[in-house]
């Protein structure tokens, strides 16, 4: 289901580019050691499902991140990982001073029971937005 979400989102972002136009470079984290790096401590939670989406460049402008947790209760240690990615996005890890004010100002952390939604971009809140609707 969080899979079909993550493409629901995606198809959106083709169907409609002026709505959601994804940073050039973005593809899904599939690699076990490049998850651990990116997300500290995911590994370690019991997910039923990831659909983990970055931009694989120096030129960092957003990411789309969704989990699902086995645990409801374990959803709240995914929003500090996540929150964390944030963290050591702002502060220096963005590298040049755009990708640092969309990492700084336009990035959402969001728990809705056992689902759990990293959005970094211009259209982070329609984005949530969507999400809301597709999980409630």
């Amino acid at each position: 289901k969080l899979k079909a979400i993550m493409e629901g989102i995606y198809a959106a972002c083709a169907a409609a580019a002026e709505k959601y136009e994804m940073p050039m470079g973005t593809s899904e984290l599939t690699d076990a050691e490049t998850i651990d790096y990116i997300y500290p401590g995911l590994a370690d939670v019991s997910l039923k499902q990831q659909a983990l989406y970055i931009t694989m460049m120096s030129l960092n402008n957003g990411e789309l991140s969704m989990v699902e947790v086995e645990n409801e209760a374990d959803a709240e240690t995914v929003k500090a990982i996540f929150e964390k990615r944030v963290q050591n996005m702002v502060d220096g890890g963005a590298w040049y001073p755009g990708p640092t004010e969309i990492w700084t100002n336009q990035s959402r952390v969001k728990v809705y029971g056992n689902y759990v939604l990293l959005t970094v971009g211009e259209n982070c809140d329609s984005i949530v937005a969507d999400f809301e609707a597709l999980v409630k």
